[in-house]
């Protein structure tokens, strides 16, 4: 947690806060990634995640790298379908590195027929690879 808030820290000076071609293309990410989860399409999902990318859901602990991501989705989309609708509150971008929060809203749809909210509140952390962005880190909880 410490590596996270020190790379913000460093990274905010450095970050550019006009609507550069950067923070499109990290705006697209989130964009294709929150599209993926409502389509429940593993591929395009697992390529929008560095190789050693982390999640950390609320409530549990850290699900580290590719492998481990992709159980995580499979068994997701295997119980739920998700209705989501984010809005970015921040984008920060420097040459290598760039920082999202916003807030996504909808709900999971359980096969079972059960329905819960979705009201959460979350930070991305990519990185620039071969020219893509790639999500390094995700973390999100509820905003209840």
């Amino acid at each position: 947690m410490r590596t996270l808030f020190t790379f913000i820290i460093i990274m905010i000076p450095a970050a550019t806060f006009s609507q550069s071609q950067a923070e499109q293309e990290v705006k697209k990410c989130i964009e294709t990634l929150i599209a993926a989860d409502n389509a429940g399409d593993l591929v395009t999902v697992l390529s929008l995640y560095h190789l050693h990318a982390e999640l950390w859901p609320p409530n549990g602990g850290p699900v580290v790298g590719r492998q481990a991501i992709e159980k995580n989705y499979r068994d997701l989309f295997s119980r739920e379908k998700l209705i989501l609708r984010t809005s970015l509150a921040d984008v920060f971008t420097s040459d290598k590195y760039a920082a999202v929060s916003g807030y996504n809203s909808g709900e999971h749809q359980y096969k079972d027929g059960k329905v819960k909210p979705i009201d959460d509140k979350y930070m991305v952390i990519l990185i620039k690879e071969g020219g893509n962005w790639k999500i390094a880190k995700l973390i999100w909880n509820s905003s209840r």
